[in-house]
């Protein structure tokens, strides 16, 4: 059996007289007994453990997730009380959707992506996403599912016209302090007013809060297959992806996010830049990297500064050990800024500035690129 220190006793006594039920109210039989023996020993967790699991048994949750709750205020590391007190929040949470929209407008200096650039100079070009994420009790389980519409018109290059369109879902499992997301789905693309590909998408997920705020990680496993008027053909692809924050970064009050990035293709063939679409055909390993740096400067108004990084590693259908073949390295700073509730509430506008610049081996793929961009998000 665990004690708790003295003032864990203190403080374990008085959470019992603000949250636990009075015996007068307590369920009948086991409860009420096991209520009694905590008011004797506040500090005993083991008793307090089997009082959560049996109000969970008699279909009270609430008192379930006072009592885990009360464990972890003076035990914040119990793996029992943590994974309990993640399961009754997960089943009190109402089903809910929710939806964020962005819609931009952007002047592009080089959108083929040529080198050198196309003589007939930049363009003007605009694109909008719309996300949608749902969760809902299926069951005992929550199952949260993904779903996403992507398209970008241009105003010179028509040809690089996109459109896709994605949904995955599954259930979400918790842990002590994590909780695990698998999920399968599927996306759809169109491009030069034409299908495009599809592809079948099964992922695992995994999530936390750590340092005040929410890290991600996820492996991503697909398969797509390309239509055969493109210079592509079908295969797997693999990449590990990630999401970490620390908020009041070194003390600023500003919020640092690195997301990195391990991505392998099988895809046969070539194809085109999409810029909106990071799994691109060809057969490469690539590494990289995002960095943003948001310094809110007025309760409404932030800077940002970023970077995004990546190395790309192509091989042949004569040759995989990468050593032969096109090497590509880009390196993309970029800074904005940020108007938060600009004219609502959840309703942000951003202005940004990105530089992009791509070295290759193969020299025809070597070439930089301006972006401006001003969007409208909205979160609802």
């Amino acid at each position: 059996m665990v004690r708790l220190t003295a003032l864990g006793g203190v403080l374990m006594a008085a959470a019992l007289s603000a949250a636990f039920p009075s015996p007068s109210h307590a369920a009948t039989g086991g409860l009420s007994s096991i209520y009694q023996q905590i008011l004797a020993q506040p500090d005993n967790i083991e008793l307090n453990l089997q009082y959560a699991r049996e109000a969970e048994a008699a279909g009270k949750p609430r008192w379930a997730l006072a009592a885990y709750e009360r464990i972890l205020l003076v035990h914040p590391n119990n793996a029992e009380a943590k994974v309990g007190q993640a399961r009754i929040r997960r089943e009190l949470t109402p089903d809910r959707t929710s939806f964020e929209t962005r819609f931009a407008v952007a002047f592009e200096s080089n959108p083929r992506l040529m080198s050198p650039a196309s003589p007939s100079g930049g363009e003007v070009n605009g694109w909008g996403r719309i996300s949608m994420t749902d969760e809902r009790h299926l069951g005992d389980t929550m199952w949260r599912s993904y779903g996403l519409l992507f398209g970008t018109l241009h105003g010179v290059a028509s040809e690089l016209n996109y459109g896709y369109a994605s949904f995955v879902t599954g259930p979400l499992i918790d842990g002590a302090g994590f909780t695990l997301h698998p999920t399968i789905g599927g996306g759809v693309a169109a491009f030069q007013g034409q299908y495009y590909f599809g592809e079948a998408l099964a992922a695992l997920g995994i999530e936390g809060n750590f340092n005040g705020a929410l890290q991600t990680a996820r492996l991503r496993v697909g398969y797509r297959s390309y239509n055969s008027f493109f210079p592509a053909d079908q295969g797997p692809f693999v990449d590990l992806t990630g999401r970490l924050t620390k908020p009041d970064f070194i003390g600023t009050g500003g919020t640092l996010t690195i997301a990195p990035w391990v991505r392998w293709s099988g895809i046969e063939g070539t194809g085109f830049d999409i810029d909106s679409d990071p799994v691109e055909p060809g057969r490469y390993t690539e590494v990289g990297g995002r960095a943003e740096f948001v310094q809110p400067v007025t309760d409404r108004v932030a800077l940002a500064a970023n970077v995004e990084v990546n190395s790309r590693w192509y091989a042949t259908d004569l040759d995989s050990s990468f050593a032969c073949c096109r090497q590509d390295f880009r390196v993309a700073p970029g800074a904005a800024v940020i108007v938060k509730n600009a004219f609502s509430y959840g309703n942000d506008v951003r202005l940004d500035y990105q530089y992009v610049s791509n070295t290759s081996t193969d020299t025809t793929h070597s070439y930089n690129d301006h972006i401006v961009t001003l969007q409208l998000i909205n979160r609802y």
